[in-house]
């Protein structure tokens, strides 16, 4: 019998594939369904070469990939096209899965396009002819994303983020619409460019891949040129691993005589509450139309506090208790309305409580600026010891919690090319991770962003940053928009009340070895930072002018500018920080051997102390030697340190950078 399945598995899938070439030999389309559903059970899932159609129309969900374990789908070079603009692939509760060598397009597109015509004298109102090949423009969808591109060079036209459409697309004879855009600008952009409009249903599409409680998932190789959504959207999941994936638009499709000129509706790789982060690695992603990467959890907001239970009520979005980021046991950080880490505690319950009224939700909504989001629909109870409560601090209204196991620390984004897109390149709301060695370019906004977002209730506040080795050019492009991310690095916490915060909400941030030309200043903009590393930046500013920052009183006239920071290095003051035991001396005499074992020049043999602190002024630790020490400074987590050494009445210190 089970040799009988197996026989009948394979006729399946020989069926399916057999549709790929016709009587002359030429490549047709398969039923990827077919071909992965003939498979089922398998630990290889090999998808032979050729083209697929990945049917989604008439109400057919995504394809789904559920509870696999050690499973590989082998691509093969393959491509999948999408008939309908939704969700392609669900994959859930999978561990050591892995698809790669695959690429993944829409027809139809997600987006269409055309060229404008004509124009009246306000901008307001365009005649655009739309491009071969491209379908004309949805009636019913929702157009809060539209983008102009240069007629000539194809690229995003400067000083406009965006545009919208409100107003009913008329449609005229020869495959011509008029459109009346929602917030006209004049002398930005004319007749000939090209005009670039949604292509989607305006109901529930979601994003291309959605990944949920995942394992150790792996992305390789993969390549998309268009999504109804996010590319990549991971929730709940640990340890992804994105590599040498491409997001880009497509160019040369025969289809269309004129190419594509934006890939996708949103972000690129978007990852949220991960236990573990995700690993981003030699990947491309350029031409869409939101955050390329994005990493981040929850904030929770606080409506109630009940001391004498010592018991915290917040307000949560997530229909059911497994979805809370708030756990039982892990650690939790409480952030007042101000922007100040008020303490940190596990709580030892989280329970559901009843349902918040709308009064209630207004209520607690109201200490917060500018909410983007206020759908919340339940109300959640997060009680403490009465030692934890002491931790965790004197919790109000209007603060809010949020949980540091599960905003995706320990992630990595390192060797990627992005650029190319209307907003930020790099937006991180994490902890423990690496943003090293990439190259971004031509971003409207910042290339890389440290930031909480209140008003989307996006976690955390990072500690323990490395950002390293970048190249960053032509970056910040758009109009001013005076925000506090308002510079190509940007490090800043806008607290929920719309003040920047103090020192303290970022702690242990390391900036070094990047290397920005061709950004406007402020190229760095630093806040909130407590012991960081800012050393041996490379920055060429451009000569022209932006003041993204002057809300915030943020000076366009220097590189490099902070507000409310402390204990930074830099190269103007190298140690820059308080505890006097330390000072800059005898540096060169400070020598640390490939393994990161440290001794002293010309005191071989004599008693040497070392003292190691972080840049705050914590001491790490402590020993004596003689030749060398026996710890291994190599071995310290990634940041900045200061070696502090004395002997026979000399002191000597050097910065030490751990990457």
């Amino acid at each position: 019998m089970k040799n009988n399945r197996r026989f009948l598995a394979i006729s399946v899938l020989s069926l399916a594939v057999a549709g790929l070439m016709n009587a002359q030999g030429q490549e047709t389309m398969g039923d990827l369904r077919a071909v992965l559903d003939a498979q089922k059970g398998k630990s290889v899932i090999d998808i032979p070469k050729g083209t697929y159609t990945l049917d989604l129309k008439n109400n057919i969900g995504p394809y789904v990939f559920s509870n696999l374990k050690d499973v590989t789908v082998e691509g093969n070079g393959s491509t999948i096209i999408c008939n309908y603009q939704k969700q392609a692939f669900s994959i859930d509760h999978c561990e050591n899965f892995t698809i790669k060598d695959l690429v993944i397009d829409y027809d139809p597109p997600c987006s269409t396009q055309g060229t404008v015509v004509a124009m009246t004298d306000d901008a307001k109102t365009l005649e655009v002819e739309m491009h071969e090949g491209f379908p004309l423009p949805d009636p019913e969808t929702e157009q809060d994303r539209v983008h102009f591109y240069d007629g000539e060079t194809m690229e995003l036209i400067w000083n406009l983020y965006a545009n919208q459409i409100t107003e009913p697309i008329e449609y005229l004879s020869d495959r011509k619409i008029r459109v009346k855009l929602a917030m006209p600008k004049p002398n930005t952009y004319g007749v000939g460019d090209y005009i670039v409009l949604n292509n989607i249903p305006n109901t529930y599409v979601g994003h291309m891949i959605i990944s949920n409680y995942c394992k150790n998932l792996t992305f390789s190789n993969v390549t998309a040129y268009d999504s109804p959504q996010f590319f990549f959207g991971e929730h709940y999941c640990e340890n992804s691993h994105y590599y040498r994936c491409v997001i880009d638009r497509r160019r040369n499709d025969p289809k269309y005589p004129i190419d594509q000129l934006r890939a996708g509706i949103a972000d690129g790789i978007h990852s949220k509450h991960a236990t573990i982060g995700p690993t981003i690695e030699e990947c491309t992603i350029q031409y869409i139309t939101d955050d390329p990467v994005a990493i981040n959890g929850n904030f929770y907001p606080v409506c109630d506090v009940d001391e004498d239970y010592q018991q915290i009520y917040i307000l949560a979005r997530d229909y059911n208790l497994t979805d809370v980021t708030i756990k039982q046991d892990e650690n939790i950080v409480a952030v007042s309305n101000g922007g100040v880490r008020r303490g940190e505690g596990k709580p030892n319950r989280v329970r559901l409580s009843t349902t918040p009224t709308t009064d209630e939700i207004n209520k607690c909504l109201s200490y917060f600026n500018d909410i983007k989001d206020r759908r919340y629909v339940n109300k959640v109870v997060v009680r403490f010891s009465e030692e934890e409560w002491e931790k965790i601090g004197d919790v109000q209204p209007g603060d809010v919690l949020f949980s540091t196991n599960r905003i995706g620390a320990g992630f990595k984004v390192i060797n990627n090319t992005i650029g190319h897109i209307p907003g930020r390149g790099i937006l991180i709301k994490s902890s423990n991770g690496k943003i090293q060695n990439n190259k971004i370019s031509n971003t409207g906004a910042g290339a890389i962003i440290i930031a909480p977002e209140f008003n989307w209730m996006e976690a955390g506040l990072s500690t323990d940053l490395e950002i390293s080795g970048n190249t960053i050019e032509t970056c910040f492009w758009k109009q001013n928009h005076n925000r506090s991310q308002c510079a190509a690095i940007s490090v800043v916490l806008e607290a929920s009340n719309g003040d920047l915060g103090d020192a303290g909400g970022f702690r242990n941030i390391s900036i070094h070895r990047n290397t920005i030309k061709d950004c406007p200043k402020p190229c760095v903009f630093l806040n909130a930072i407590d012991g960081g590393y800012f050393y041996k930046n490379t920055i060429e500013p451009a000569t022209w002018e932006r003041d993204h920052g002057s809300s915030f009183l943020i000076s366009n006239k220097q590189e490099y500018v902070t507000k409310n920071v402390a204990n930074i290095i830099t190269d103007e003051d190298p140690l820059g920080i308080d505890f006097p035991e330390v000072e800059e001396v005898n540096e060169d005499a400070v020598l640390i051997d490939s393994s990161g074992r440290v001794s002293l020049k010309g005191h071989e043999g004599q008693k040497v102390r070392m003292e190691i602190y972080k840049v705050s002024g914590e001491l790490m630790s402590e020993e004596s030697f003689m030749n060398t020490s026996a710890a291994s400074v190599s071995h310290l987590k990634p940041g900045a340190y200061v070696l502090h050494l004395t002997c026979g009445g000399e002191a000597f210190s050097r910065k030490y950078l751990v990457d």
